[in-house]
């Protein structure tokens, strides 16, 4: 399965943050039900793709797959925990992560998953993992 190394770079790993109360159980299950990560760990890919389909998959696992955002995920999920009858706000820690913070950890995961995917070849890519566009050094400029 070309997606599980993404999916669990983008869901938590030795170098990429995890999302409170998102296994990989439930990653596993988004892979079943056909949600994309495609474009992670693809150096041909665009920022604005990697972005697009990380937060449709988050989302999803989070049950907002419609979401624009993680900061709309996150209103909505904040929303439901919320609206219970609790007297307390949920904890921060457990709703998603705002677009922002977000967009950094799908950097981190895109990288790795670049790193993992060259790790059979002898032309490990340059990648510029600080770069805030996620552009990629073409290989044959080297």
């Amino acid at each position: 399965m070309k997606e599980l190394l993404p999916a669990h770079a983008i869901s938590g790993c030795h170098t990429v943050g995890a999302y409170h109360g998102i296994g990989k159980g439930t990653v596993v299950k988004m892979l079943k039900a056909r949600h994309k990560l495609s474009a992670t760990g693809d150096v041909d890919s665009s920022h604005e793709e990697v972005i697009r389909q990380a937060t449709k998959f988050i989302s999803a696992c989070y049950g907002y797959p419609n979401s624009k955002s993680l900061s709309e995920a996150r209103l909505f999920v904040w929303a439901i925990k919320n609206g219970k009858g609790v007297t307390s706000a949920p904890k921060l820690c457990a709703i998603p992560p705002t677009t922002e913070a977000f967009q950094d950890n799908v950097k981190r995961a895109h990288y790795q998953a670049i790193i993992w995917r060259s790790l059979d070849s002898d032309d490990v890519p340059d990648v510029d993992p600080f770069s805030t566009q996620l552009s990629m050094l073409a290989t044959k400029e080297r």
